[in-house]
């Protein structure tokens, strides 16, 4: 089962959004840069500036790298392009920068940094970057290895640091719901159930003509009977619960499940409390015939502990959601205000599509 990789406590939630309300501050780029690009050409990307997120100007050709990246993952052929695919990766590709650069934000602001191993990793998704898009096609964006190199470092801070976050959220959240289930015993069941309704030639209940199963006639019920006692005989004599059910014909009836003990009926509750590993219930009577419910595995700790992890994952990607949008909102969004010029609303999504068949 995979394990949460926890290395820190949970810093507080709400000293991360207050860091968080600090400005965005800094420019991606130096010097001069053009503002009204209306008829600026790709290979001026690096000074055109289409958008800023709080105080951080982002410039066309890191909207470039991630415009590639959408593409690429996409996969759709340019013979299936539409207006709508451009206006999604448009749509996408804004979104993604201005929650990059928030988070890189508030990452900083909270002490988290590359190591060595992360460059590592820096240098070889950027250098993959360059290599499967080829340096022709790059140039003719006027996209370099500097701003390759700055997406995929701010990428890998923003992803380190909502990880460690997660995980730690989830350490203590894990830790709060093992105590809670310390007491519960988890148990793995076959559920044999030899039915006493008419069955069409393909072994499946039959219905009558308003939708209910048609029971077996008084004589025919007992018949089954026998056969539940017989089984529960064997089963107790300690015959494989398997074979029994492909002995009676029932596997079709039949299930294995999961679950603890407290989660069941109130009469299958109280039959399990003191069975262990291989003892079954008694016969029991429902709608579609006569049960006997098998304990494969009475005490399970491994499923415990996995039903535990499932159910922290859950809470932490819940927890955690919120706290992203906390964060996001620290920073307003203006779609029109925020945007810069004409050159990212002029940009031909679809041929970047072509020039990338034309390259591979």
């Amino acid at each position: 089962m995979k394990k949460l990789n926890l290395t820190k406590r949970l810093v507080a939630g709400v000293m991360l959004i207050a860091l968080a309300v600090t400005s965005l501050t800094g420019c991606d780029k130096t010097g001069d840069s053009a503002t009204n690009t209306d008829a600026v050409g790709m290979e001026n990307s690096s000074e055109t500036k289409i958008m800023v997120v709080g105080e951080r100007d982002v410039y066309l050709d890191e909207a470039l790298v991630y415009t590639f990246q959408n593409i690429y993952l996409r996969g759709t052929a340019s013979a299936d392009w539409t207006e709508n695919h451009s206006i999604a990766v448009k749509q996408e590709v804004i979104s993604s920068i201005r929650e990059a650069k928030i988070l890189y934000k508030v990452a900083q602001d909270n002490g988290y940094s590359l190591d060595e191993s992360d460059y590592e990793t820096v240098d070889v998704t950027s250098s993959n970057f360059e290599k499967t898009f080829g340096q022709e096609l790059l140039d003719k964006y006027g996209i370099t290895h500097d701003t390759i190199y700055m997406v995929f470092e701010e990428q890998a801070l923003v992803s380190k640091f909502e990880t460690e976050i997660k995980n730690d959220m989830g350490q203590s959240i894990n830790d709060d719901l093992t105590a809670a289930y310390a007491d519960y015993q988890f148990n793995t069941l076959y559920y044999m159930m030899f039915p006493t309704i008419e069955k069409d030639d393909a072994d499946q209940p039959k219905l009558d003509e308003n939708g209910n199963y048609i029971p077996l006639s008084d004589e025919d019920k007992a018949a089954v009977l026998e056969q539940a006692e017989a089984a529960l005989e064997e089963l107790r004599g300690g015959a494989d619960y398997l074979e029994v059910a492909d002995k009676y014909g029932i596997t079709n009836y039949c299930s294995e499940t999961s679950g603890y003990i407290g989660s069941y009926s109130d009469e299958l509750n109280e039959a399990l409390k003191d069975l262990g590993d291989g003892e079954c219930t008694d016969i029991m009577e429902g709608e579609m015939g006569y049960s006997i419910v098998y304990v494969v595995v009475a005490d399970d700790e491994t499923l415990k502990t996995s039903y535990v992890y499932m159910l922290a994952s859950e809470a932490t990607d819940s927890e955690y959601e919120v706290l992203r949008n906390n964060w996001l909102a620290t920073v307003p969004v203006d779609a029109e205000g925020d945007m810069e010029g004409t050159a990212w609303e002029d940009l031909d999504i679809k041929s970047i599509v072509v020039d990338f068949e034309a390259e591979y």
